[in-house]
C-alpha cells in the first residue's frame, strides 16, 4: 500500500496478525518508535536482531533474525502465521513489556491531557468556581 498517513496506519496495525520491522534500519537509524507502536498494539513482532531493539523487547514477544537473512525472516512470519496460540502469547508479552518500559511510561505521561480542575502552570490566570478568571497569586 505504500506510505500511509499516521491517522490511517493504526487501523492496519490493528488488523495485522504479525508485525515486522524488516532489514530497513541500520545501527545509525534504529528508531524504536514503530516497535513501541507494535508492542502497544499487543502484536507479535518479527524484527532485525539489533542491540537497540533487544534493549526494548525480548524473545517472548519478538522473533529476531539476522539482518539480510530473508529465510529467517520468512521462518518467523510463517511460524507465527501457523500458530495462533503463539501469536497471542507473544502479543500479550509485547504489550506487557511496553507497559513496563520507562520510555513508554514517559510517553504516556506527556501525552496525558491536563486535568480541568488543575490550573495550568503556564496560565497567567486561573479560573474560579464561577468561571471567571482570577489573577495568579504570588
Amino acid at each position: 500500500t505504500g506510505q500511509l498517513p499516521q491517522e490511517r496506519s493504526a487501523a492496519y496495525v490493528q488488523s495485522a496478525d504479525v508485525l515486522a520491522i524488516p532489514d530497513t534500519v541500520t545501527g545509525m537509524t534504529a528508531s524504536p518508535l514503530k516497535l513501541f507502536e507494535y508492542m502497544a498494539a499487543a502484536k507479535p513482532i518479527v524484527c532485525k536482531d539489533m542491540p537497540a531493539l533487544r534493549e526494548i523487547v525480548d524473545e517472548t514477544a519478538a522473533h529476531f533474525f539476522t539482518g539480510g537473512d530473508v529465510d529467517r525472516l520468512v521462518q518467523g512470519l510463517r511460524m507465527l502465521r501457523q500458530d495462533p496460540s503463539l501469536r497471542d502469547r507473544m502479543g500479550k508479552a509485547a504489550r506487557a513489556q511496553s507497559a513496563r518500559s520507562p520510555i513508554t511510561r514517559r510517553s504516556r505521561a506527556s501525552a496525558r491531557p491536563a486535568r480541568r480542575d488543575t490550573p495550568s502552570r503556564c496560565s497567567p490566570a486561573s479560573t474560579t468556581s464561577s468561571g471567571t478568571a482570577s489573577p495568579p497569586t504570588a
